[in-house]
């Protein structure tokens, strides 16, 4: 669902950040409708089939319906950025290349 025009990339989460930039990340936010995140952000359908959720409203939940999950704007160590805060963890998306490699929470990003 991801259009070409989207520009963030998934470039970290909370657990491989500190706690200062994530309490700053989040004093900041704003809410976002799913739809301005997919717009924006890179891999969204991949990052959700990884968590389990179904993308094609089929077989079970959905992630833009799950009212457990927050999608919001903000700021990641003076960045713009997307994230989903999924299970109190939030995943962030970055204004830059994705690093080769990386999977949905396998490897740091720590300015």
């Amino acid at each position: 669902m991801t259009t070409e025009t989207a520009e963030f990339h998934y470039q970290t989460c909370c657990v491989e950040s500190d706690a200062e930039s994530i309490n700053a990340l989040c004093d900041a936010a704003e809410d976002v409708s799913y739809e301005e995140l997919v717009a924006n952000c890179v891999g969204v359908d991949e990052w959700a089939v990884t968590k389990g959720y179904d993308i094609d409203r089929e077989q079970g939940l959905v992630l833009e319906d799950d009212w457990h999950v927050s999608f919001c704007k903000s700021t990641y160590q003076g960045e713009p950025c997307y994230y989903i805060q999924w299970s109190r963890i939030e995943y962030i998306w970055l204004r830059q290349a994705p690093v080769a490699g990386w999977g949905y929470g396998s490897a740091p990003r720590n300015g």
